[in-house]
Parts: structure tokens; sequence; C-alpha cells
């Protein structure tokens, strides 16, 4: 894609010490396209598109930044992630309800507690072997 800024940079590890993973992640170019130029990845690498209800929540986020990081397993591609950073607008409720994932409002309020996090920082929307999922992090 030649609209992408950069190579980050490689990234390795595991949790699993039997199946290591190597990866790559490339920042997106900011601006109103950010996430669909992420969500090519997905298409490229031979993932469905989402469904109509959570392509419109992660394009309608209106991320500050972002990136695409792919992981690589001793059998191939294992994930694809589109890490949307700063978003304007928090469309987690919607892409959880569009994956047809429970939200789990109260954990996520206790892990923003327990850091002391006063807000989202980024979410991230993946594929993996088993499915989708979307993801939250925070930030001090």
């Amino acid at each position: 894609n030649g609209n992408l800024r950069r190579l980050v940079h490689c990234i390795t590890g595991s949790l699993l010490p039997m199946e290591p993973e190597l990866g790559i992640e490339f920042e997106l170019p900011s601006g109103p396209n950010l996430a669909i130029h992420g969500l090519l990845f997905f298409k490229t690498l031979s993932f469905a598109m989402p469904a109509d209800d959570v392509l419109h929540a992660i394009v309608s986020s209106r991320p500050w930044g972002g990136c695409v990081q792919i992981a690589f397993g001793p059998h191939g591609l294992r994930r694809v992630g589109l890490r949307l950073l700063r978003p304007e607008s928090w469309r987690v409720d919607e892409l959880a309800q569009g994956l047809n994932k429970d939200n789990r409002k109260k954990d996520i309020a206790r892990c923003s507690k327990a850091l002391a996090a006063s807000q989202h920082r980024f979410f991230e929307y993946a594929a993996e072997g088993d499915g989708y999922s979307v993801s939250v992090g925070y930030c001090r």
C-alpha cells in the first residue's frame, strides 16, 4: 500500500514458548481514511471485511492515529490487528455488539479504576484463527 508512512518495527513474543510469534507493525497515515487503509490489510490477507455495523463503528470513530499489527506463528499467519489511537468517538459498545461479544462494561470500569486511568487511549479490532475481537487500552 503506497499510503503507508513506514514500517514501525518488528514484534516478537509469545505467551507460549512452544509457539513463538514474529510480527510487523505498520503505522497508518493520519486523516479521514485512516481506518479504511487499515481495514484493507484484512482484505489483502484474505480475512473477511467486517459487517456493515462493525465497519461503520470503526470508520466513524475518527482516530487520531493508528497502526496495523500482523503476527506470524510457526504455522503461518496468526493475527491481524487494527489499533486506533485516541478516537474522537468511542465505539466499543457498537463493535462488541456487531461482533456478538459481551461488552464486559463492569470489567472495563474496574480495570480503569485500578489503573487510575482517566481515558481510553485506543481500541483494537483484531482477526485471529478463532474469530474477531475488540479490546481497549488505557493510559494515565
